[in-house]
């Protein structure tokens, strides 16, 4: 019998998240704000790279997890030698790191490097709360090269924003080699180091004028894939118009897409107070009436609403708002070194509307 699960956070600015339709007695679900909050330690991790980093050059630190996952990047720019970053982790009180520290050749500027011409790594710990000094004392010989290369294919309209690719350095850390925007087009050949662990992360997206977003991503690539992908049409918010007031429980938001995808619509106040989501293979939802676990919806508050899509054919049953999850793992990994991502899919997000409770 389908059955709807509610996921719910009471505090004053907690949230209820709602799957409908769930006909498995074992769901496995994620709900919203939960994909991303076991990182919970941090600590400041500064040191030197071996001397100022040379002109048309920029050098990109990050840090690795040794027995944990553990996640920071930053990037040293041309003449300068000093780093400083904040690593997270979920794991203990003290975690024991390894530093890489990766020279790129970059002289089309910071986000288009054409080669690399240096890679050293090393050890330290960092612990909860502190600073750990943990210095590069020399660079050793420069990692060989291979590249990443395809199409990207985006609806009419929409403008390619970001490549990003990232190599594996372990089960639980990359390094990122890119983060771009638009200078390739909607074709790309993107050079990558290898550093020893060759599969890659790569991402793409593409925006449009109204603020809507398409998203996709190839993990554990090989070296010299040709990884095509193809950026699916978001959702088009049909009702209610656009700054609707007197919005109710019982007021029907819908829109067109696809639909065979599943949808997690977001009610997210533009004030503090609870944000509500519901996820479904509908084309439509209501904010849910969840006033009685402690979740009211408040009187004359503007909330602004967007609908996500999986770009997966399948039902909620199986993770449902799981696939935002695969795209936070491989955003951690071309953006802040997080582990390889392994997965593949799109992700797309409509343009946001407000509205007005009543």
């Amino acid at each position: 019998v389908p059955y709807d699960l509610t996921v719910y956070s009471a505090l004053a600015n907690g949230y209820g998240h709602v799957f409908v339709g769930l006909t498995t007695a074992t769901p496995t679900v994620l709900p919203l704000y939960e994909y991303d909050t076991a990182i919970y330690r941090t600590a400041t991790i500064a040191g030197a790279l071996p001397g100022p980093v040379p002109a048309g050059r920029i050098a990109r630190v990050c840090v690795e997890g040794l027995a944990a996952r553990v996640v920071g990047c930053t990037t040293v720019p041309a003449a300068a030698s000093a780093y400083s970053f904040t690593a997270s982790w979920p794991g203990g009180a003290t975690e024991d790191v390894r530093v890489h520290a990766l020279l790129i050749v970059a002289t089309g500027g910071e986000d288009v490097p054409t080669g690399y011409e240096g890679y050293a790594t090393t050890t330290g710990s960092v612990s909860d709360g502190a600073t750990a000094t943990i210095d590069v004392a020399a660079y050793g010989t420069a990692p060989g090269t291979t590249s990443l290369s395809g199409v990207v294919s985006v609806p009419a309209g929409y403008q390619v924003q970001t490549y990003g690719a990232a190599t594996a350095l372990s089960a639980m850390a990359s390094m990122p080699a890119m983060v771009t925007c638009c200078s390739f087009g909607t074709s790309f050949t993107l050079p990558v180091p290898l550093l020893g662990n060759e599969t890659f992360d790569l991402v793409a997206s593409a925006a449009a004028a109204d603020d809507s977003v398409t998203v996709a991503w190839r993990g554990g690539l090989a070296a010299g894939s040709a990884a095509s992908m193809t950026l699916p049409s978001p959702a088009v918010p049909i009702s209610p118009p656009n700054g609707t007031t007197s919005v109710t429980t019982s007021t029907v938001f819908s829109v067109s897409g696809d639909s065979k995808a599943i949808k997690t619509f977001i009610f997210e106040p533009t004030v503090p107070g609870p944000t509500f989501a519901v996820t479904t293979m509908d084309a439509s939802a209501r904010v849910p009436d969840l006033s009685s676990i402690g979740l009211s919806v408040p009187a004359a508050s503007v909330y602004d609403w967007y609908v996500y899509e999986s770009g997966t054919a399948t039902s909620p049953n199986d993770g449902a708002f799981g696939w935002i999850g695969d795209y936070y793992s491989v955003y951690l990994s071309v953006v802040l070194g997080g582990a390889p991502s392994g997965t593949v899919g799109t992700i797309t997000r409509s343009a946001p509307r407000t509205f007005t409770t009543n």
